[in-house]
């Protein structure tokens, strides 16, 4: 149970525990409870009074404003001696008025206002010093305590004494204020205790000489407890406090050698700490050595990083330049070899319409043809054999002749009409061909659809650098990348519309021929259709434009699908022998088993080439620097003199790579560029539930499909 409602600081816990320790092994009768800092006393200390006889209770330098705490006042009523100087006691109490055995009662330093009149009921006291307090006042009872022997008044503000203290004719020892004292003057009380007596005595009409009752207390001699206690009041008040001195010294002693455990427990554990800190601190010096080396680590990497991303973003920036460049240089000089060529191409399409067809094409026709014949020559057996009959049966029934001729007209009506229709069929599937194979075949057309595809090719590497720079938090050449991908929607734009226009052109071609063929004419569509194969295509005939010694390396290494790239790239078996895995990564060639394989096999092709070929003893020739020129050629001309040449040199391929996934759904590939800002950056699938670009927040007008 908690002896205070207010926790104490430990050290004074440390103190009140130890002096109530002392004061219960003890045989003193002096229960000292001084200097502890007390509002109140702890619980059952008057019960402990009672129970170890102890008559001297010392409260001083204490906080109290009442003494008992257990409503129990009876246990303190064999007290001699109370110390409560130095409190805060406004009111005098009412627990003292019960001892009667009480003969020092030191009240000094509080803040006393008032004495009760029952105070003068204490018969017993003998010493009672009230210094230091409020009292303005002093009840006419003291002049009742008759074996009083000291009061100390000074420091009140007392201006009269009551006249009954004339009566206490044992009084040895007496202070006033005389600063605010007015009776009896200042004279009188510097006359000493017997001019004051006098005065008093004088005043209050008191003889000098008072025959003592013997029934009062204050005559009667004392009793046996009493009076080991009393002679040395009698005689002097030194050897209580000599007495008391010797306890306090004592406990001081016991308290200097706690104080100096203590001290020593506490040094030890400040040591401890010490070292312990001294630890932690290496500990922490370490570890911050460690963490600055991985932020140096960390920040080196960052650095290298952010160079690496902003080579890369210079390079997207100048490849997307480069690529505009050329486009645009590539489009002045194709332009005027392309207008040659349409005219070159018009006026042989002008004479000749009816070129015959190669002898592969008639054969497949003839068979056709023969397939038809000996359908009509079967459809003209069965009439004839209808006719015969019907000849037969005329003499003998006309009635039926006519309706068997009849039914042979319809059935020879219909034969026609389905031979008729699937002429048109294969006529219709014959112009369709035609239409295919002159989109094919047509190199403007190609040569639009090719700059579409890199013009969107580098639209999705600049939208992947613009990714990585924002996943960087870094806003420098943002504004410069808007500006590209704005020149790339501008190029691509155009490019679209040529392309539009290059196929009304061809429609509007189809509708001219289909306008010159002659009524009746057999065989149009196939002679037109034989006419563009002769001229061969390259995207229809790339592999056979290829060195057959690259097409057998890729052959052997399953990598044929990649056989239009080294065609259009133009490699030869020499150029492929000096060919690196960066080389095949530059045309085109991405997977990396794929590379690995055809490495592998054109490892075992220089090998083998090496043991079966001899040396030459001539020194080898240099590789030409140009590309060599292309494999196909038009069919209008017949030998090279007749060829236009370019008067450009030929360019370079031109590569635009990207890697990115779908910032929406990160599962399936980028294809759908967004209008009007130009990014690639969604599927088709997440596009369609779009109306923002999730880049840059710009609402979408159009969104357009990929076309690689």
């Amino acid at each position: 149970m908690p002896l205070f409602k207010r926790k104490m600081p430990p050290e004074r816990q440390r103190i009140l525990e130890n002096k109530l320790h002392i004061a219960q092994e003890s045989r003193d009768a002096i229960f000292d409870l001084s200097e502890c800092k007390l509002s109140q006393l702890p619980r059952g200390v008057e019960s402990q009074v009672r129970v170890f006889q102890k008559t001297v209770l010392l409260l001083h330098s204490n906080c109290l404003q009442r003494i008992c705490n257990s409503g129990k006042p009876g246990d303190l009523a064999n007290l001699i001696h109370l110390d409560l100087h130095a409190n805060q006691f406004s009111e005098f109490p009412s627990e003292i008025l019960v001892m009667h055995s009480l003969q020092f009662l030191n009240m000094s330093q509080n803040k006393l206002r008032s004495l009760p009149t029952e105070l003068g009921n204490i018969r017993s006291l003998k010493v009672l010093n009230l210094e230091d307090n409020l009292l303005s006042s002093l009840p006419e009872s003291l002049g009742d305590l008759t074996n009083l022997q000291e009061l100390c008044l000074d420091r009140n503000p007392l201006q009269t004494l009551p006249a009954h203290l004339g009566c206490l004719r044992q009084l040895k020892k007496l202070t006033v204020p005389l600063d605010s004292l007015l009776t009896p003057q200042r004279d009188v009380c510097e006359g000493g205790i017997s001019s004051i007596l006098s005065f008093l005595r004088r005043a209050g009409n008191i003889p000098d000489e008072i025959e003592l009752n013997p029934a009062e207390p204050g005559s009667q001699s004392p009793s046996p407890s009493t009076s080991t206690y009393e002679e040395p009041f009698e005689t002097t008040d030194s050897a209580f406090y000599a007495h008391q001195l010797t306890v306090k010294r004592r406990h001081n002693e016991n308290l200097h050698k706690e104080l100096v455990a203590a001290q020593k427990a506490e040094a030890l554990a400040a040591q401890r700490a010490l070292k312990s800190r001294n630890s932690v601190l290496n500990q922490l010096v370490e570890e911050g050595s460690r963490n600055e080396a991985e932020v140096c680590l960390l920040q080196k990497r960052r650095d290298a990083r952010r160079r690496e991303l902003l080579s890369n973003l210079r390079d997207a920036e100048s490849h997307a330049d480069e690529l505009i460049r050329r486009l645009c240089e590539a489009n002045e000089a194709v332009y005027k070899r392309e207008a040659e060529w349409e005219a070159a191409q018009t006026e042989v399409l002008n004479h000749s319409l009816t070129t015959g067809l190669s002898q592969s094409s008639r054969l497949a026709i003839l068979d056709s043809m023969q397939e038809t014949l000996r359908a009509s020559e079967a459809v003209i057996a069965r009439q004839n054999r209808s006719r015969d009959s019907a000849k037969q049966q005329l003499h003998t029934d006309k009635v039926d002749s006519e309706k068997a001729l009849t039914k042979v007209l319809d059935s020879r009506h219909l034969d026609k009409l389905d031979l008729t229709a699937r002429i048109a069929n294969e006529e219709a599937d014959q112009k369709e061909a035609f239409r295919r194979l002159q989109e094919l075949r047509d190199l403007q057309s190609q040569r639009i659809i090719q700059e579409i595809r890199l013009v969107e090719q580098e639209l999705c590497r600049l939208t992947q650098a613009e990714q990585e720079r924002k996943r960087t938090s870094s806003q420098q050449a943002i504004s410069s990348l808007a500006e590209q991908r704005g020149k790339l929607l501008q190029l691509l734009q155009s490019l679209q519309k040529a392309k539009d226009r290059r196929e009304t052109e061809l429609q509007n071609r189809l509708v001219e021929l289909e306008a010159r063929k002659l009524r009746d004419q057999t065989d149009y569509w196939l002679v037109q259709y034989q006419r563009l194969m002769d001229k061969k295509p390259v995207a229809l005939f790339s592999v056979q434009l290829i060195d057959p010694d690259v097409y057998k390396i890729l052959e052997a290494a399953d990598a044929i699908d990649y056989a239009a790239n080294f065609e259009y790239h133009r490699i030869t078996s020499d150029m492929l022998m000096s060919f690196t895995d960066a080389d095949l990564l530059q045309i085109g060639v991405y997977t990396l088993g794929t590379r690995k394989s055809i490495l592998r096999v054109l490892e075992e092709y220089i090998s083998k080439q090496k043991l079966e070929l001899p040396e030459p003893s001539a020194p080898p020739q240099d590789l030409p620097s140009a590309p060599p020129p292309p494999l196909s050629k038009p069919a209008d001309f017949e030998d090279d003199e007749q060829l236009p040449q370019p008067s450009a040199p030929p360019l370079p391929p031109i590569l635009a790579r990207f890697e990115s996934e779908c910032c929406v759904c990160q599962e399936r590939g980028c294809s759908i560029i967004f209008l009007p800002c130009g990014h690639v950056c969604c599927c088709g699938t997440c596009a369609s539930h779009l109306d923002q670009c999730p880049l840059c927040r710009c609402t979408l007008e159009q969104c357009v499909q990929l076309s690689t």
